[in-house]
């Protein structure tokens, strides 16, 4: 038979863990309605709150991740995605987390492993394969860019801001045709005014290139 002191200890000790559980949670939740209201700092401290009282809550630390990386504070942020990734190493958020912090402070290798370790889980993730593209354009790696743009447009082919960074590189490389027609397709797709009308503004500059070098044409092939 169970002694009865005993089994009050552990009725004790129970509720004692249901009430930091409660609280931790109550910290936690205080925190996603800072985070939503955009109050960084007070919503980093409710989650160290929660952490405080229950240090595995996993949720915490995630969004307390995101919530650095929302200040700036990308050092932070990296340490908190990788102490998620530690208890559960296929944390999806955290993973694109840890690379966006390192692509913002420079470390474009370390970024493009962690996109790639999200497309070995979900392969039609093409948010992955363009910030791989971005990731590689700002190495000035454009045959990779291009290859993973595309990949994103194959995947999701209403991907505006893909096209338009293919005609980016496009422009760059002096393909005048295929970036006017990227440009002219992000701004069909992305009707948002300041994109559309970024988008149109380029495709103009380009058309009227195009129109000057085909008129220059054609008064080689009449000579």
């Amino acid at each position: 038979m169970e002694d009865d002191s005993d089994a009050s200890q552990q009725q004790n000790s129970e509720m004692l863990d249901l009430n930091k559980r409660s609280d931790a949670v109550e910290h936690y939740n205080a925190g996603v309605d800072f985070y939503r209201d955009k109050n960084y700092k007070d919503a980093v401290k409710e989650f160290q709150a929660a952490l405080s009282l229950e240090p595995e809550l996993l949720e915490a630390k995630s969004n307390m991740a995101m919530t650095y990386s929302k200040m700036g504070k990308h050092k932070e942020a990296i340490s908190s995605f990788k102490s998620v990734l530690t208890e559960r190493p296929n944390h999806v958020i955290s993973i694109n987390g840890l690379a966006d912090a390192y692509f913002k402070t420079g470390q474009i290798d370390a970024a493009i492993e962690q996109w790639n370790l999200l497309l070995d889980i979900d392969p039609g993730y093409d948010l992955a394969h363009y910030n791989i593209g971005t990731s590689f354009q700002r190495k000035k790696e454009f045959e990779k860019a291009v290859e993973e743009y595309k990949k994103a447009i194959n995947i999701n082919p209403s991907f505006a801001e893909a096209y338009y960074n293919l005609a980016t590189i496009f422009e760059a490389q002096n393909d005048f045709e295929n970036a006017y027609l990227m440009y002219q397709k992000a701004a069909m797709i992305n009707m948002r005014a300041s994109f559309a009308e970024k988008a149109m503004k380029k495709a103009t500059k380009l058309e009227e290139i195009l129109r000057k070098q085909n008129k220059k044409q054609k008064k080689k092939e009449s000579k």
